[in-house]
């Protein structure tokens, strides 16, 4: 009822038969009457079916009072525990929906944000997508918060070599292998090729640039332009940007991205920097 009240339709497992001999249907419930003590339910081609609470009970108790609920990955159920919700966040990044995963892991940590499955998610789903500060900042945090758990230092380890940190890179992935435990080959295993980058010359003070490019132009106090826009995707017209100057004062976007195109410049007359981004037809 819970789930309902929050206005959230259950989907619910009763039995038409008999326990030795089931006759198994799925409804769905959208309301209750408690001066009436009816639930409201949709049947097969039903839209509105009453019922009463002591019929529905004995429809419903044979398979445990099974009931499920689909939410998109941005709302927390009403009833969610955190194991359940973890779990369910984690089921989803394995069927290889990476973003919804990465949004639910950001909602499971909004509620429990300690939660380890949530931040080792959150990290995980984020290098997936190529948002490395994203995933540096989930792994030490997880890393901070459960201080003898490898796999967040070990996958720190990693995010601070690929963006080009190597000396920090090497001391955490010690500290991971320092904590031993059943994933000490694969921490050790980590630890060795970062080791190896660092010896190469071609990998020696490098330095990867993803979202601190748009933090650069957004702290340009010439330009009004948020890190928001900066990170969207969608194409702006050049009407649009008329109005958003008019109404909003933002800056216009051939500003904003010619301000992008010298600091990319100038980063690369510098040397020994890489810049990840994303492109579209």
């Amino acid at each position: 009822l819970r789930e309902v009240a929050a206005g959230t339709p259950v989907i619910v497992l009763e039995n038409y038969g008999f326990r030795i001999r089931p006759l198994w249907h799925y409804a769905v419930v959208v309301g209750y009457d408690l001066e009436q003590g009816q639930m409201i339910r949709r049947s097969g081609l039903k839209q509105r079916q009453t019922m009463p609470f002591a019929v529905f009970e004995y429809l419903w108790k044979d398979e445990g009072r099974w009931s499920m609920v689909a939410l998109p990955p941005d709302r927390l159920p009403a009833t969610a525990t955190e194991a359940r919700y973890a779990s369910a966040a984690v089921a989803l990044e394995k069927s290889g929906q990476i973003r919804p995963a990465h949004t639910a892991y950001n909602t499971l940590l909004r509620r429990w944000p300690g939660n380890l499955a949530g931040q080792m998610g959150r990290g995980n789903t984020a290098y997936a997508l190529k948002d490395f500060a994203a995933a540096e900042s989930a792994f030490r945090q997880a890393a901070q918060d459960h201080t003898n758990t490898p796999a967040a230092f070990n996958n720190l380890a990693q995010v601070l070599a690929d963006r080009g940190r190597l000396d920090e890179a090497i001391a955490t992935a010690e500290r991971a292998v320092s904590l031993g435990g059943p994933l000490l080959p694969a921490t050790r295993t980590t630890l060795e090729e970062i080791r190896k980058k660092a010896e190469n010359p071609l990998f020696r003070d490098w330095k990867m640039f993803d979202q601190e490019l748009c933090q650069m132009v957004a702290q340009d106090a010439s330009l009004k332009v948020s890190m928001r826009t900066l990170l969207s995707e969608e194409y702006h017209s050049q009407l649009e940007d008329i109005m958003d100057d008019l109404i909003i004062g933002y800056t216009p976007q051939d500003v904003v991205m010619r301000k992008v195109f010298q600091i990319m410049r100038s980063l690369a007359a510098f040397g020994n920097v890489i810049l990840v981004g994303r492109s579209g037809v």
